[in-house]
């Protein structure tokens, strides 16, 4: 097979290939490994994924997520008092601990 001129040099993340009098740049996309949490501290009332609480103007975490059926990114939050760092909320997300049912399935019944 003949060469005909094709050059190819790698950088990080890019690539950068020379076809004759030509320059073609294309880039390599890095996947995401979900979950991704974060830090927040919310305006506006979120709910806890885990104690189903509300919480607003305090220190909790946003968790994205996939879905396990059907593939879409899916946005949670949890509270300070469910976890206390990012380690935390990644322990609760990965175990198999599931969320507890809506407080209208359990005519705000706690249990």
């Amino acid at each position: 097979m003949a060469n005909h001129g094709l050059k190819i040099l790698i950088f990080q993340t890019k690539v950068l290939v020379r076809e004759g009098g030509g320059i073609r740049m294309k880039r390599v996309r890095r996947e995401k490994l979900y979950p991704i949490i974060k830090r927040i501290k919310p305006f506006f009332w979120k709910e806890c994924r885990f104690c189903n609480r509300e919480f607003k103007r305090e220190i909790g975490y946003e968790i994205e997520d996939m879905t396990v059926v059907n593939p879409r990114v899916f946005w949670s939050y949890c509270c300070n008092e469910c976890a206390k760092s990012i380690d935390d909320v990644a322990k609760l997300v990965n175990s198999a601990k599931l969320r507890k049912p809506p407080r209208y399935l359990t005519n705000g019944i706690k249990k």
